[in-house]
């Protein structure tokens, strides 16, 4: 790292961390910054559309809002009582 040069904090000032600064703002890592979002989007859309073709249809078609209603349902029952959950 002998291109990174970091200006002297002035008085009561925080420098960032040495590693931080490789991670997020060295332009060497873009490519592995580039993967990992290709790759987490791939994974979103793949979700996502599991969800729009799923046969059993509890996110569109006939049953939509299924999958929703249950969740929302078992956190109401978790609001009651002297401790609750959620």
């Amino acid at each position: 790292m002998t291109g990174l040069r970091v200006p002297v904090p002035a008085s009561g000032a925080l420098s960032e961390p040495r590693l931080s600064r490789l991670l997020f703002a060295d332009t060497r890592l873009v490519p592995l910054w580039t993967l990992l979002r290709l790759y987490v989007g791939y994974e979103w859309l793949l979700a996502g559309w599991g969800k729009v073709t799923n046969p059993a249809g509890v996110w569109v078609g006939e049953q939509a809002g299924t999958a929703v209603s249950g969740f929302l349902t078992g956190a109401l029952t978790k609001t009651g009582g002297a401790h609750p959950d959620v």
